[in-house]
């Protein structure tokens, strides 16, 4: 199997497992994310999180989890079957791509790695899916955006069932459109 697709299924079964990594530093500031939120920061971007949502990061996860997943977070709330998560990955390229290019080569791989794979949208950088980690396992909606920064590719992925709480759907898509490169 090539690493591309590798690094999908990683990506996507981190996703539906809740869990992330972290390769960069982390700190928190409170300032600007509004009522009931936090900023995450790294060096290389940031993003607006609920402050009850847990943060997951490389020490969280066995010593082979892969270095291109960053952080992940997870909602705190129970759902029946599976908990909301947002997942941030970096992947370095060869060669400079659009943050389109970035998303067809991804969308491509993901539907070989996702069962009963439902493309719902794909338009620029902006990939919305559903799918199953397995056969038994729940249907699993995803929204995720591509960002090419140079030869790096960040990947912002939200996870949550299709029946999912309102606030908590628009919560991910509030952590999609605050995430930002510096």
């Amino acid at each position: 199997m090539n690493k591309k697709l590798q690094l999908l299924i990683i990506t996507i079964t981190a996703t539906l497992v809740l869990t992330g990594c972290g390769g960069e530093e982390e700190t928190t500031n409170i300032t600007d994310a509004g009522p009931g939120k936090i900023a995450y920061e790294t060096t290389n971007f940031f993003t607006f999180i609920p402050e009850d949502w847990e943060i997951l990061e490389k020490k969280d996860l066995p010593s082979d989890a892969p270095s291109e997943f960053i952080v992940a977070f997870k909602n705190n709330i129970k759902h029946d079957i599976f908990n909301a998560s947002v997942g941030i990955t970096k992947d370095t390229f060869p060669t400079t791509k659009t943050s389109e290019d970035f998303m067809i080569g991804s969308s491509a791989a993901i539907k070989t790695a996702i069962v009963d794979y439902n493309e719902i949208s794909a338009e620029e950088n902006i990939l919305v899916f559903e799918g199953k980690k397995s056969a038994t396992a729940p249907i699993v909606h995803f929204k995720a955006v591509y960002i090419m920064n140079g030869n790096n590719g960040y990947t912002v992925t939200s996870a949550y069932v299709p029946d999912e709480d309102e606030s908590v759907v628009n919560m991910t898509n509030e952590m999609l459109n605050s995430f930002t490169l510096k």
